[in-house]
């Protein structure tokens, strides 16, 4: 009897493991990092992130040109756009996939983009691939700026 109570003991704490890391993962959390691509385009990125308790996740990134390649664009070096994405978050794979479906962009420095990041298992880091117009050679990686448990 004592072993039947164990194993369900232990069976219990193992169901609630992804429960515990995907509470963990709800709510608002603010992320910077960057986006690259093969022909050396480089973003700054500040991304607010809203995950809900379902997974539904919805946000926006503000994103900064920091290098183009193109000569006709070092003007705009250091202008912003921001994109609004929403999506979903897998707790059991740690996999967020992300749509752009809207930008602020006057001055035209950014484009919509599908994203599919893996959350690291501590939850402070975010990395992946991006569509970049089909060719999935986009690279971006964003770290945690609003650490859970710290001021």
């Amino acid at each position: 009897m004592n072993r039947r109570i164990a194993a369900l003991l232990v069976l219990s704490l193992l169901l609630a493991i992804p429960a515990a890391l995907d509470a963990q993962q709800t709510g608002a959390s603010r992320w910077a990092g960057q986006w690259t691509s093969p022909t050396g385009f480089l973003y700054l990125a500040e991304m607010r992130l809203e995950i809900g308790p379902g997974g539904a996740a919805e946000g926006a990134i503000t994103w900064t040109l920091a290098h183009s390649p193109r000569e006709s664009e070092l003007p705009k070096l250091g202008q912003k756009g921001v994109e609004y994405v929403r999506g979903r978050y897998d707790g059991a794979s740690r996999v967020l996939a992300l749509e752009g479906y809207r930008k602020e962009d006057p001055l035209d420095v950014i484009g919509l983009d599908t994203y599919r990041l893996l959350l690291a298992e501590n939850g402070l880091a975010l990395a992946g691939l991006t569509s970049n117009h089909g060719d999935w050679q986009g690279r971006f990686w964003a770290t945690r700026v609003d650490r859970p448990g710290r001021p």
